[in-house]
């Protein structure tokens, strides 16, 4: 891993940052950092930056128990101190995320229509998605164009006769690879009612018009039989991610065979749960005390790969290398590799 020191990213001050971490009982003892191209800046290459902190029980910020609304309140603070560029991200790891809280949900299904918002819209006209999901707190999940383009890619090139999409929400994701290859076989898995309603239709009408099979399976996808299919991706919630590969990933290691494993496994300000599925990015990880290493995806699969694309981490596991590296050059122009180096900071 590459090491730089501290002062190199020309940000305040190291003291003002160190102040900032006490003040809501962290320790930050590195910075991480990763170089990416973004698209808001014409492909220009910027840094990245994650914070790795050890923290209390609870971070003190208020009555709010959500540690996801923490994150992003602190995050946000954090922000507007230092008059950082988005670019520049916060990320809290600890081992208060051994319990972390899953997005309240109180989840509806948004039909993608004139009034909504301007990413949405181009989605739909890229992939022809029609729903995305809201939280009661506004909070806009999926659907995704990382996942249904690397599903996609995936089919073409290992000649996928049988889909399995874990967490599929709005079942987007099946719901493109359906309309593009017509003898493909979907599996659909979803746990919240609302949702499974919404998916026996939808899923159901796409495959009438498509002419393929598909099968909803209702249930936590920790604790349903996983079929024998080709690929399986999820887009669950990152927390999620450890818990899920723990309980569910040697099952899934051998229902795929020489298959993929396509996981949207997080955002470049929210690394938690990669570093957890692939302790070999950060090995500290291993040293924290919850830490199981039935967690490792490298304990179930022979080729680990993860790359950036469209604003979101994946991860492809598998036994098959020229298949992940046939689907990594497939998206190669929309996409970065993810590397991580590190800088080293005092605490005063």
């Amino acid at each position: 891993m590459i090491k730089h020191s501290f002062k190199e990213l020309n940000l305040e001050n190291e003291i003002l940052i160190t102040d900032f971490m006490r003040t809501y009982s962290l320790t930050c003892e590195t910075v991480y950092y990763n170089i990416q191209k973004s698209y808001s800046t014409g492909q220009k290459e910027v840094p990245v930056l994650n914070f790795l902190m050890q923290t209390d029980n609870h971070l003190l910020l208020g009555k709010d128990d959500s540690f996801y609304r923490k994150y992003r309140y602190l995050r946000s603070e954090f922000r507007k101190t230092f008059n950082m560029k988005r670019e520049c991200t916060f990320t809290t790891l600890g081992q208060m995320t051994n319990s972390i809280e899953e997005i309240p949900l109180g989840v509806h299904i948004g039909e993608i229509c004139d009034s909504s918002e301007n990413w949405l819209q181009q989605i739909r006209m890229n992939y022809g998605t029609n729903y995305f999901l809201k939280t009661k707190d506004d909070y806009i999940i999926g659907p995704e164009e990382a996942l249904i383009l690397t599903v996609k890619e995936a089919i073409k090139n290992s000649g996928a006769k049988r889909l399995l999409e874990l967490g599929a929400g709005t079942g987007e994701v099946s719901a493109h690879a359906m309309r593009s290859f017509s003898e493909l076989e979907v599996f659909v898995n979803e746990v919240s009612k609302s949702l499974t309603d919404h998916l026996s239709n939808y899923i159901s009408l796409n495959a009438e018009k498509t002419g393929n099979k598909s099968n909803l399976l209702v249930g936590d996808a920790k604790d349903i039989i996983i079929p024998e299919v080709d690929v399986v991706c999820s887009g669950i919630f990152y927390g999620e991610l450890p818990a899920l590969i723990k309980e569910k990933g040697k099952e899934i290691a051998q229902k795929i065979k020489d298959g993929v494993f396509i996981i949207q496994s997080g955002m470049l300000e929210n690394l938690f749960s990669l570093l957890v599925i692939d302790p070999e990015i950060l090995p500290e990880i291993r040293l924290w005390p919850w830490y199981d290493n039935r967690m490792n995806l490298r304990n179930l699969f022979s080729e680990v790969n993860h790359f950036y694309l469209c604003g979101e981490m994946i991860t492809l596991a598998s036994q098959n290398r020229l298949l992940n590296e046939k689907i990594i050059n497939s998206l190669s122009d929309k996409t970065t590799t993810f590397e991580l180096g590190q800088y080293e900071i005092e605490n005063r």
